[in-house]
């Protein structure tokens, strides 16, 4: 027999409308024709499309924007759609938050996609309810729908909390978006305060961030990376479903912007999630899991084991300047 939390939950999600989508295409009609699909399946009421523009330097980038934009151009379901597109090539990293900072300008919140990230049914109803449950908790910054540790958790719960931050289809919230700085203008200072070991405790983990956030601010200009800082600097959280409810079918494509090595969680597969969803009665992160988490990281980034990462970038660093 179900308790009364139970029947209350299963009341709310009927009671719900899809939270609002956000997708991002570019010149890659056969993700997008899939990304197309799944939306169609589940027939989201508010839609934003974002766009870039064709680059110069790629003159076959015209015909191919244009025939993906053409698969969104008639929506075949009872939808409000808003497209953002841009003329001109504005680079992956502008193009992408700008366009965010327009959708967060309209709506209080959304789901996001890339055009390669390809939603389970089941993501729609997972960030849908947890978007409006923890849309007053400043703690949760974002939620997720791709599970790197790659198999079931083993957890009475539906999902988790973790400090780590994936955009393979994910979900946030206006009231969070405005922490996202492009300039990452404070980086410098607040590095110095060594707030870095209080959000990843681990010596490992630590460097790994610090070294990425250095990155971004420096010299590779990512959205993503960005986005990650914005997270950890609110000291937030971003939850994790215990099982994968997200596939990125375009790593490996030689039209990936950034990605074009086959990754070890591409084209991973969906797992049924289970409803209602039973909920941590806490926010706090699972060591034990995300142990787990971290080693499914380290293997994907295909690098030396901590310490042996850090030696080896300084003394990169003291060869390239000897030169």
């Amino acid at each position: 027999m179900e308790s009364m939390a139970q029947i209350k939950t299963k009341r709310s999600q009927k009671k719900l409308s899809l939270a609002p989508v956000a997708i991002i295409i570019f010149n890659r009609c056969d993700t997008a024709q899939r990304l197309f699909d799944a939306l169609a399946a589940v027939k989201p009421q508010r839609l934003f499309i974002i766009a870039d523009g064709p680059r110069q330097n790629r003159p076959d980038d015209v015909k191919k924007c244009a025939a993906t934009r053409a698969i969104f151009k008639d929506i075949p379901w009872e939808c409000q759609v808003t497209r953002i597109y841009s003329k001109e090539n504005m680079g992956c990293d502008r193009r992408v938050s700008s366009g965010l900072t327009k959708v967060f300008s309209l709506v209080d919140r959304a789901m996001i996609f890339e055009d390669d990230c390809i939603p389970s049914p089941d993501f729609f109803t997972f960030a849908t309810e947890l978007l409006e449950r923890y849309k007053d908790d400043s703690r949760i910054m974002q939620i997720a729908g791709l599970n790197k540790v790659l198999k079931k958790i083993d957890s009475p719960y539906s999902y988790r909390f973790t400090r780590m931050v994936d955009i393979w289809g994910w979900a946030t919230w206006a009231r969070a978006w405005k922490y996202f700085d492009y300039e990452m203008k404070d980086w410098p200072d607040l590095k110095k305060t060594g707030f870095m070991k209080y959000i990843f405790p681990q010596a490992s983990e630590n460097y790994h961030f610090t070294r990425l956030f250095d990155l971004a601010h420096n010299v590779i200009p990512t959205w993503d990376s960005r986005w990650c800082y914005a997270v950890a600097k609110e000291a937030g959280f971003s939850i994790v479903p215990n099982v994968n409810l997200v596939s990125n079918i375009g790593t490996a494509s030689a039209d990936a912007t950034h990605a074009n090595l086959k990754s070890n969680f591409a084209d991973s597969k969906y797992e049924k999630l289970e409803l209602p969803l039973k909920h941590p009665p806490a926010v706090f992160v699972d060591h034990k899991i995300s142990k787990l988490e971290i080693a499914a990281r380290k293997k994907e980034a295909r690098q030396l084991p901590y310490p042996l990462n850090k030696w080896a970038s300084i003394a990169k660093r003291i060869l390239l300047r000897t030169k």
